[in-house]
């Protein structure tokens, strides 16, 4: 899965974007589920898997990328697990 910001929605949907570059790999991982939920329907759960956040810390942070929390918005939900750290060398 790869995240592209609201300005290559429009490039990607008209075909115009068929590439993309990324910045250095810092992990691995292996995606375990793929799933739809709406954020209304996010639980402390889901919250503290997203990155350790009470519910209302996840939405502060999702308004902070997103600019609005919209409770009947549907997101793909990614479970994933790491595989392998590229930052740590030790």
């Amino acid at each position: 899965m790869i995240l592209f910001r609201e300005y290559h929605v429009r490039p990607i949907l008209d075909g115009i974007k068929d590439e993309t570059s990324k910045e250095s790999t810092f992990a691995k991982v292996l995606i375990l589920k793929v799933y739809p939920k709406f954020l209304g329907d996010f639980t402390s759960e889901d919250a503290w898997n997203e990155g350790g956040y009470t519910l209302d810390e996840l939405k502060k942070v999702w308004i902070e990328i997103n600019k609005i929390w919209m409770p009947d918005k549907m997101v793909t939900r990614v479970k994933f697990k790491l595989v392998e750290n590229l930052r740590d060398t030790k």
